[in-house]
């Protein structure tokens, strides 16, 4: 038990900032953009929030086949994860297909 690292129990320098820390990169493409709003759409759907989240989902633009395609991947597996939803990601389908349509 008592084999570990020995306990360090010196005074310890502050952290000093450098001019070229680490920062996260933000990809702002259009298919990350539209994947996150999909997701995050997806996982607030309910029956109750149906109408609200399904108008919000047909207002993302659909700029490319691989955004098609994406949102149409991620609508699929999430109706495959929950089977209870399965009709309202049918209907959430339909409503896509109607404004594509009428675009």
């Amino acid at each position: 038990r008592g084999s570990g690292p020995p306990f360090f129990d010196g005074p310890v320098a502050p952290l000093v900032k450098s001019k070229n820390g680490w920062r996260p990169v933000k990809n702002t493409s259009a298919l990350v953009v539209a994947e996150k709003k999909v997701r995050a759409i997806l996982n607030k759907m309910t029956k109750e929030k149906f109408d609200r989240l399904a108008e919000q989902m047909c207002e993302i633009p659909v700029l490319s086949y691989e955004i098609l395609t994406m949102m149409i991947g991620i609508v699929y597996e999430k109706a495959i994860d929950e089977p209870s939803f399965g009709d309202m990601y049918g209907d959430l389908c339909v409503k896509l297909s109607q404004q594509v349509q009428t675009d």
